[in-house]
């Protein structure tokens, strides 16, 4: 939200709203700003993809945590407790460029791999968070 429209909504100046923010980040508070794309808007697809690992020792997590850094497509690395060890969320022009990222990972990493499932992601509802 620009801060113009934070200031009118909690009525104040735009200053007050900037410094605050500032004051924020030097205490540490903020850590991280991020931005959210609209991938339909720039034509690209949204995948979350799902890998079933064997026995991923802690060496070779860290080599395909730097291969994923080194990939632009690859937006975020989850590590998960459910039924897959790993997810990646991968932004792809098509389907086939996402192939062509999956078999560069089965190439580098297919003796950690059991099983990939991906899932295109059409839409994503933005959340608010509640408090109790």
């Amino acid at each position: 939200m620009p801060s113009i429209d934070l200031a009118r909504k909690i009525n104040i100046t735009e200053r007050i709203v900037r410094y605050r923010i500032k004051e924020l980040v030097r205490k540490q508070i903020i850590l991280a700003f991020s931005i959210q794309l609209n991938q339909q808007a720039i034509n690209y697809d949204y995948y979350k993809v799902m890998f079933y690992l064997k026995n991923m020792d802690s060496e070779q997590e860290m080599r395909f945590i730097e291969f994923c850094k080194n990939q632009g497509n690859i937006l975020y690395y989850i590590k998960s407790l459910g039924p897959w060890e790993l997810e990646l969320e991968i932004e792809a022009k098509d389907h086939k460029e996402l192939n062509h990222i999956l078999h560069q990972i089965r190439s580098n990493f297919g003796d950690i791999i059991r099983n990939i499932q991906t899932n295109l992601i059409i839409e994503e509802h933005k959340g608010e968070y509640n408090t109790l």
